[in-house]
C-alpha cells in the first residue's frame, strides 16, 4: 500500500507542477482538453512465466517416451498477444504540446491441454489456464506536429504505474481402467505493482469538427519483480493444502533425466531444498509493442 500511495502522489505532483507552470507562463494558449479512447492488440515479453510453461512442455516431452505404451498429444501454450484498452484525458499546453492522464486494461490469457494415454491402462489430461491482467495509471506528454491540419502526426511518451494480477490453474484428470476417476487442481493468484515507461507515434485524421480518428504504434517497458500471492491445491480424495507468500522462480533437476526444468512456487521463505538452482523472485515482463486505433473528442 505504501508503494501505491507514493506512486500516485508522485504522478499527481508532476501533473500539478507541470500544468501550474504551463498556466503561469502562457494561460491564454492553454485552452481546452480532449478525451482519447483507444483499443489495440499487442505483444508482451512475459519472461519467467513463459519459461515455466516451456519447462513443463520439456518435462512431459522427456518423460513420456520413457514410458512404454504411452503417447502424448497437445502442448501448453505460452502467453504473448492480447488486447489493450486505454482511456485518457489530454490537456492542451502552450504551443503544440499536451499532457495526458489516463488508465487502461491489458489482458493476456490462453488455455491449453496435454493428454497422455495408454490404451490398456487409461488416460491423464492436464489442463493449463493462465490469465494476466494489468491496469496502468499513466502520465503522457504529447507533441502534435500540425494540430490544425486534416492529417496530424504526433509523438508521445511518459511514465506509468502498473497494477498487475496473475492467476494460474493447473488441473490433472486421471482415468484408470477399472478404477474411479481421480483429479488434482492447483489454483494460484498473485499481485504486484511498479513503474514503467511508454512511448509511441501516431497519425490522426481530423475528419469532422472536434472529432479525430487515429492509428498509433506504442511501446511499453515495465518489469514487475515482487509478486505476492496464494496457492491452493485440492485432490479428489478430499485432502489439500494452501500456501501464501512470495512467488519464486527456480529450476529443478529431475533424477534420471539429467536436466533442469523451470518451475515456480509460492512460499514465505526462499526455497532451498536439494536439487534446485537459480532461485529468485519471479519476474513478469510487460514490455512489448502494440498497434492501436481510436477516437479523440476535443472540447
Amino acid at each position: 500500500m505504501k508503494r501505491k500511495l507514493i506512486a500516485l502522489s508522485a504522478i499527481t505532483f508532476v501533473f500539478l507542477f507541470l500544468t501550474g507552470v504551463g498556466i503561469g507562463q502562457a494561460q491564454d494558449s492553454t485552452k481546452g482538453f480532449s478525451l482519447k479512447i483507444t483499443g489495440g492488440y499487442g505483444t508482451m515479453a512475459v519472461g519467467d512465466f513463459n519459461t515455466v510453461v516451456d519447462g513443463l512442455n520439456n518435462l512431459y516431452n522427456d518423460i513420456v517416451p520413457m514410458l512404454a505404451g504411452f503417447t502424448k498429444a497437445g502442448a501448453f501454450k505460452t502467453l504473448n498477444y492480447g488486447i489493450e484498452l486505454e482511456g485518457e484525458i489530454i490537456i492542451k499546453l502552450p504551443g503544440n504540446f499536451g499532457l495526458g492522464i489516463g488508465t487502461g486494461y491489458y489482458l493476456r490469457s490462453k488455455d491449453s491441454e496435454i493428454s497422455i494415454e495408454n490404451i490398456a491402462l487409461g488416460e491423464i489430461n492436464i489442463s493449463l489456464k493462465p490469465e494476466f491482467k494489468a491496469i496502468p495509471v499513466t502520465l503522457t506528454f504529447y507533441y502534435f506536429l500540425s494540430p490544425k491540419s486534416p492529417v496530424n502526426l504526433y509523438l508521445n511518451g511518459g511514465v506509468g504505474y502498473y497494477f498487475g494480477k496473475a492467476t494460474f490453474t493447473l488441473r490433472e484428470d486421471l482415468e484408470q481402467v477399472g478404477l474411479p476417476p481421480a483429479w488434482s487442481e492447483m489454483r494460484s493468484e498473485a499481485k504486484d505493482q511498479g513503474f514503467g515507461f511508454h512511448g509511441g507515434v501516431g497519425l490522426e485524421f481530423n475528419v469532422i469538427s472536434k472529432v479525430a480518428f487515429f492509428i498509433e504504434g506504442n511501446g511499453i517497458y515495465c518489469k514487475l519483480k515482487s509478486w505476492e500471492g496464494d496457492a491452493i491445491t485440492e485432490y479428489s480424495s478430499g485432502s489439500g493444502d494452501e500456501e501464501s507468500g512470495t512467488v519464486w522462480y527456480y529450476e529443478d533437476e529431475m533424477v534420471g533425466l539429467d536436466r533442469s526444468y523451470a518451475q515456480f512456487t509460492i512460499s514465505e521463505d526462499k526455497p532451498d531444498w536439494g536439487g534446485i538452482s537459480n532461485v529468485r523472485k519471479l519476474e513478469w515482463n510487460l514490455s512489448g509493442l502494440s498497434l492501436r486505433v481510436g477516437i479523440r473528442i476535443k472540447f
